[in-house]
């Protein structure tokens, strides 16, 4: 059962890398509103998670 779950993960996370959307494209003034307003969230990462990697994907681009 582990390795079929290695192996969906693997799957996911390449579907992911594929499919990415393009970064958001922010002003300065609109970046360090966003900066400021999530200064104190924490983002958890599961390398083969589905929701993880769309959610990092989102803000890492």
């Amino acid at each position: 059962m582990k390795y079929i779950r290695n192996i969906l993960g693997v799957l996911i996370v390449i579907f992911d890398v594929i499919t990415r959307q393009k970064s958001i494209q922010r002003s300065q003034d609109d970046q360090r509103d966003v900066d400021r307003r999530s200064k104190n969230l924490s983002l958890y990462q599961f390398h083969a998670c589905p929701f993880s990697s769309r959610c990092v994907g989102c803000f890492t681009n």
